[in-house]
Parts: C-alpha cells; sequence; structure tokens
C-alpha cells in the first residue's frame, strides 16, 4: 500500500476489535504483531479501537509489536528520536473518525 493514515479502513479496525476483544477478554497478557505498519498510524489507530473496547486496566495488559521493511533507512532514526505525527498528518484524519 503506498498510503497510510489514522482511521483508514476505521470500520475494519472496528469490527476487527470487537472480534479481537471477544478473544482475549479476561487473558493475563495479550501480544499482538502489526507486521507492515508504515510508519504506525495503523497499530495506533488499532490500539485507540482496543482500549476504547477494554478499558484503562484491561489495555495496560496489551502490547503491540509494530514492523515494517525500511528501505530508505529512516525509520531506525524516527523511532529512536521518538516519531510526531505533524499536523497535516493528523488533518488528513478529518472526516474518518467513527
Amino acid at each position: 500500500m503506498a498510503f497510510t493514515f489514522f482511521f483508514r479502513d476505521s470500520h475494519t479496525f472496528g469490527m476487527c476489535s470487537k472480534i479481537a476483544f471477544a478473544e482475549i477478554d479476561g487473558m493475563k497478557e495479550i501480544k499482538i504483531w502489526d507486521a507492515g505498519c508504515a510508519m504506525g498510524q495503523e497499530p495506533y489507530t488499532f490500539a485507540i479501537f482496543l482500549a476504547e473496547k477494554m478499558g484503562y486496566f484491561g489495555f495496560k495488559k496489551v502490547r503491540i509489536h509494530a514492523t515494517d521493511i525500511d528501505e530508505t533507512n529512516t525509520f531506525h532514526q524516527i523511532v529512536n528520536n521518538g516519531h510526531l505525527y505533524g499536523k497535516r498528518i493528523i488533518q488528513d484524519t478529518k472526516g474518518y473518525f467513527y
């Protein structure tokens, strides 16, 4: 996929969070792997949906590991410096909230 943004395919993420919540409710530890996460908007979106479903204490058990192939060799630097999403990226989500 050549593009990514927060709340892309929000209906799908909403349905996935409902299904996942039904399966993981009551588990001691929850590990999720998002392979091919680009700059991280998708795992953040999924985390938001799950956190809303599970509540604060339930979501504390969740660990999301997000990975991607970095052919430009910039992802490592962004992660180490702590990634802040710019105003443009946040504005692109307009109209995609559920």
